[in-house]
């Protein structure tokens, strides 16, 4: 059987609705299931009005916490593949697994701009849609301008971006393949 990761979060809110799914002390809010998905359906849905489809790369610059998830969770219900990058990495060492992942989209908050700016001004990655957003904001462009995707950090070396698929599941991973297909429309 194969399960999206998305799906889990569906699947959970036509479960229990009204349980409570996230709490993040930095903003302060707590969600329920009903609220999380219908924010991360929010998310998927820009994504697909961006023309991010199922299969592509979207870098996720953010800081942990509720954006990171919403987007996380968004780019499993398209079937896109996310990169979470280290926001403690440099510009150079950041567009190194841009370009190593095949991102086209990069999603970053606020807090990253700076260094966001210096990696689209060095041209050094194919990144084409960079979207800002900040805490409870929506994503928006910055002014002027069917998998599991990770980044593995290499200790004497450059990092590398490992895609985990079905057959790593099948010998003894915990992931499964992300399939598309999966109603983004559920509960918002």
């Amino acid at each position: 059987m194969r399960v999206n990761i998305g799906e889990l979060l569906t699947n959970r809110t036509r479960r229990d609705p009204h349980l409570e799914a996230l709490v993040d002390t930095a903003l302060g809010q707590r969600f329920t299931y009903a609220e999380i998905n219908m924010r991360v359906n929010r998310a998927a849905s820009l994504l697909l009005d961006r023309g991010i489809e199922p299969g592509d790369r979207v870098g996720l610059l953010l800081m942990n916490g509720t954006p990171f998830y919403e987007a996380y969770f968004a780019c499993a219900k398209i079937g896109a593949v996310a990169v979470p990058l280290n926001w403690r990495l440099v510009a150079d060492e950041l567009g190194y697994i841009l370009g190593n992942s095949g991102a086209k989209t990069l999603l970053f908050d606020t807090e990253f701009a700076a260094l966001v700016e210096s990696l689209h001004t060095a041209g050094s990655t194919e990144v084409e849609d960079w979207l800002q957003g900040h805490h409870d904001a929506d994503l928006r462009h910055p002014p002027g301008r069917p998998v599991l995707g990770g980044v593995t950090a290499v200790p004497c070396g450059r990092a590398s971006a490992a895609i985990v698929d079905d057959l790593w599941r099948r010998h003894g991973g915990a992931a499964a393949r992300l399939r598309p297909g999966v109603d983004v429309e559920d509960h918002g």
